[in-house]
């Protein structure tokens, strides 16, 4: 649409006005008031204007094309309210790099238009300038005029068109958000508080395109409008394209004119210094060598606060960043229900979102789990959450979740309403590209091959090995971070490396830098470099599995799966068949110990079948590997090949630690299989290989010493208690001496069995909560799969029947997580447990179980490695929290843990639904619960459900 020059109307007190523009002469409906100025944007279409005091302004005369306030664009409604008054001289401004009036090819270079096009503007009038000396002469104002009302940058939304004074300013309402802020609660009242503090005078939002700066920013000043004097001030910034015009933009947006006498900077700042308002300026992100002008205009006005939204921080004196983060993610462990899961920030909006194009969307069981999945592929991003969710009108979420295997096709087609850049996340993420200098480009697109993320060090490395120098790569990564195209975050207390810093981008944004580096032909270099790094680290984590140090390397390795399997995937498709079985030999044994057996397999078979026929060390190690997460999965169908080929590559090259591991994995199948004979002989064949090593391999002694607990376990299965306890006793210290806690943990939970065995009921219930604590902290679930089974088993013997179901309910979701059966020879003593508890607890069962199937693992450790627990919780804690609770809110929880609904209730208590709604919010608020499913399984914890 061809949009015409603004038509300024000046009322006179007879209410007739004069449009100087065009000549027309405009009657309004405020007769007899002050001599007022308004402005009408003028275009094709015919219409009223609302004024901001609510009232229509009728024309006797419209304005050819003249149109409604509802029809206008944000630049055009921007130019409306703000642009006071028709002049068509102009005086210089200084205080600006750059001098003022500019010529037509000095405005034409500030705006990115071509000097055509503005001479163009200037012969029709919609940008004004006079001419000296045969040069055209344009303003500061004019200028930033021109730029708001231009139609390619007139795409947001601002306050209704005003009628503004002649002599004064009237505040234009801030812009109304036609949707509710969602998950923001505590940034919001966090920002308030900010500001509210005297040392607080600049606040920016930082955050990558499309985290909802804008929308948070509005949320914040409409909290703080009523506490300011002078109000709230929104000034878009967006349109802008000059540094230069951003000063000019908020005198606009104040109302303000230019004086011939007096530059604008000094009106602006005289403007400013008395007043106590707060200005919020939104997308200065491009503008950012404005930011010394911004910050002389606050050390001259000690009372306006300023409130920035940007993808990259101001950087200057007395700037606090407050960075906005995505929305709050369902974890991968926890298991919720459907009202738990609808209360996580980025799963809410999500579930509105999705019910704006689909009124009968709701979140259920069915679909939660996708819905999730997809929050989290998304990274919580609120932007790319409402694109995903405006896809539901045609794709179910499993069917959503499906397609997010490449995200920017899928994250497009956002609101006609929206800003250009905000209509697909690939726009949103390109505005923050084009910000960037060309060798941050470079940097950028180059990261995207880190999957998950990178240390410092491995960033450099990389970076380095691809050519850019040193030096320069620290500026940078710091340069991505603070654009918000790169996340710098800490890892977390609970690992080995807590305290280092690793990078890493948000999905959408990797996904967009992983286009540009395929476009910019440098990919297949990159990524050469990184799966070279890659295949470095696991090299050096070689020697230290099933030592010792083995945590330590686990947790090195834990958080660059993600870039581990982009390295396989590459050596695979090139077909680097040496590289992938160096990778796969290596790295199973991580697979193993942190219980990635479905993963662990899949890359070793395929490794074992691009490798066929080779005669290696890594082929060995890899049919290892096969073996020993298939036994572990429960599927021993192909392991005895696998081991027959390793034990004979191995003994044909003198690999006695790969003969001696391929004996130990043949010796599991043939206890499996009942044949204990072979068992026994398989695994002194093992320890004969690993003793003949000696100390010239670190690993040997401690493998060793599993094998000696292995032969435990099978004179425990022969019968020979006895016999089984010395020697689980003599690998436990040699265990203990080498510091080797996974072998201990092994040790612990066979000498569990055999004090079980022999009736020593307690004594087996420390050696199993032992065993528990040491696989917890190696973060084996196997081995705590294993000792859950067990207490499981031993609670219930002792008649601690809702402690048994939690920890069967435990062991159940574990079991489901690995993809694991029971072993054989537990499976009836498990299920005769089973059936006993819910024979016991009734109606209560369910409840306890689920009480242990959502309890997160680190929680289960805590309270089942107690050794102090009895089978219910102490008087005094059960007390406690009865005395919280009247007499009725008991009863209610009573029939809530039997999983009654609200109205189940009210009919078995003679009570109105409305008042078991009533009790139930007590019951939550009085033990600080959010979820009926949480009061449950709190309820049957901690036994409040008894009397």
């Amino acid at each position: 649409m061809t949009h015409r020059p603004v038509a300024y109307v000046e009322f006179d007190q007879s209410g007739t006005g004069v449009d100087f523009a065009a000549g027309h002469n405009v009657r309004g409906w405020d007769r007899g008031r002050a001599p007022r100025l308004i402005t009408v944007q003028t275009s094709p279409y015919r219409g009223g204007i609302v004024s901001g005091a609510g009232n229509t302004l009728g024309l006797n005369q419209h304005l050819p094309g003249s149109r409604s306030f509802a029809s206008m664009t944000m630049g055009e409604r921007q130019t409306t309210e703000a642009f006071p008054e028709h002049r068509t001289d102009t005086a210089d401004v200084s205080g600006v790099p750059d001098s003022w009036p500019c010529s037509a090819s000095e405005a034409a270079a500030l705006l990115g238009l071509s000097e055509r096009t503005i001479r163009r503007a200037i012969a029709r009038g919609s940008l004004r300038a006079t001419k000296r000396g045969g040069t055209f002469q344009i303003s500061s104002m004019e200028l930033a005029r021109y730029q708001a009302m231009r139609p390619d940058h007139c795409d947001a939304v601002l306050a209704p068109l005003q009628s503004v004074p002649r002599d004064g300013t009237e505040q234009p309402p801030l812009p109304v958000p036609l949707t509710s802020l969602v998950g923001r609660s505590r940034e919001a009242a966090a920002v308030v508080d900010l500001l509210r503090q005297p040392e607080v005078r600049l606040l920016t939002l930082t955050g990558p395109g499309g985290v909802g700066k804008t929308r948070l920013s509005l949320e914040v000043a409409s909290r703080l409008a009523g506490e300011l004097p002078d109000g709230v001030w929104f000034v878009e910034l967006a349109p802008i394209r000059s540094p230069d015009l951003v000063l000019p933009t908020i005198a606009l947006a104040l109302g303000l004119r230019e004086s011939g006498d007096r530059p604008l900077p000094i009106r602006l700042h005289d403007y400013l210094r008395t007043r106590s308002l707060l200005l919020v300026l939104d997308n200065l992100e491009h503008l950012l060598d404005a930011a010394p002008r911004i910050a002389k205009l606050l050390k001259g006005c000690p009372n306006p606060r300023i409130l920035v939204t940007s993808r990259a921080p101001l950087r200057i004196h007395g700037e606090q960043e407050f960075a906005v983060p995505p929305l709050a993610l369902p974890t991968t462990e926890a298991v919720l229900a459907v009202e738990e899961l609808s209360s996580i920030a980025s799963v809410s909006l999500f579930s509105q979102r999705a019910r704006s194009v689909k009124p009968d969307f709701a979140l259920t069981t069915v679909n939660a789990p996708a819905v999730a999945a997809i929050c989290r592929r998304v990274d919580g991003l609120p932007l790319a959450i409402e694109l995903a969710a405006a896809r539901v009108s045609l794709l179910s979420p499993a069917d959503l979740l499906e397609r997010l295997d490449r995200q920017l096709p899928v994250l497009s087609g956002g609101p006609r309403d929206q800003p250009a850049r905000l209509k697909t996340m690939s726009d949103a993420i390109a505005w923050s590209y084009d910000l960037l200098t060309p060798a941050e480009q470079t940097l950028f697109r180059r990261l995207a091959v880190f999957v998950g993320g990178a240390t410092l060090d491995a960033a450099e490395q990389v970076g380095v090995a691809l050519g850019q120098p040193l030096g320069e790569l620290l500026d940078g990564l710091s340069a991505l971070v603070h654009q918000s195209l790169l996340l710098a975050e800490e890892v977390a207390n609970d690992s080995v490396l807590h305290g280092t810093t690793r990078v890493r981008m948000l999905e959408p944004i990797r996904e967009f830098a992983e286009e540009r580096l395929v476009a910019s032909g440098e990919e297949e270099r990159a990524r050469a470099e990184h799966a070279a790094w890659c295949l470095d680290l696991v090299e050096r984590s070689d020697s230290f599995w099933f030592t010792a140090s083995q945590r330590e390397w686990a947790d090195r390795i834990e958080p660059e799966r993600g870039n581990l399997r982009a390295a396989l995937g590459w050596y695979a498709q090139r077909g680097e068949v040496a590289s992938l079985l160096r990778m796969t030999a290596t790295i199973w044994p991580f697979w193993f110990l942190r219980s990635y057996y479905a993963e662990g397999r899949e890359w070793l078979v395929l490794a074992l079948e691009m490798s066929e026929g080779a005669r290696s060390y890594e082929r060995v190690s890899t049919l290892n590997g096969a073996a020993s997460l298939s036994v572990f999965q429960g599927d021993a169908t192909p392991v005895t090949a696998w081991c027959d080929e390793g034990l004979a590559i191995a003994r044909e090259i003198g690999n006695r630690f790969g003969s001696g591991n391929a004996l130990l994995i043949l010796g599991h199948v043939a206890l499996a299989q009942g044949d204990l004979d072979r068992a026994h002989a398989m695994q002194e064949a093992a320890l004969a290989e690993m003793q003949a090593l000696g100390d010239t391999l670190p690993r040997a002694a401690p493998a060793a010493s599993v094998i000696l607990g292995n032969l435990a376990e099978i004179a425990m299965a022969q019968g020979d208690d006895k016999r089984a306890l010395l020697i689980a006793e003599e690998a436990l210290a040699k265990q203990r001496e080498l510091g080797f806690d996974w072998g201990a943990a092994q040790s612990l939970h066979t000498l569990g069995t055999v004090s079980h065995a022999r009736g020593a009921g307690n004594v087996a219930a420390a050696h199993f909560r032992e065993s528990l604590c040491l696989a917890w902290e190696q973060r084996d679930q196997r081995l705590m799969l294993r000792a859950l089974g067990h207490l499981a088993l031993l609670a219930q013997e002792q008649g601690s029947h809702e402690q048994a179901t939690q920890l069967f309910g435990a062991a159940a979701r574990l079991r489901e997580l690995l993809g694991t059966p029971i072993l054989p020879s537990l499976q009836s003593s498990h299920e005769r447990a089973v059936l006993g508890a819910k024979v016991q607890l009734g109606e209560r069962f369910a409840a306890a179980w689920e009480a242990g199937w959502v309890l997160p693992l680190t929680e289960l450790v805590s309270e089942t490695s107690r050794s102090e627990r009895a089978s219910t919780p102490g008087h005094g804690q059960t007390s406690a929290a009865h005395r919280k609770l009247t007499r009725r809110e008991r009863d209610v929880l009573r029939l809530l843990v039997a999983g009654q609904t609200d109205r189940e209730i009210a009919e078995a208590l003679f009570i109105g639904h409305r008042t078991v709604e009533t009790h139930v919010r007590a019951i939550l608020n009085k033990l600080g619960l959010a979820s009926r499913t949480a009061v449950a399984a709190y309820a049957v914890r901690y036994g409040l459900v008894r009397s």
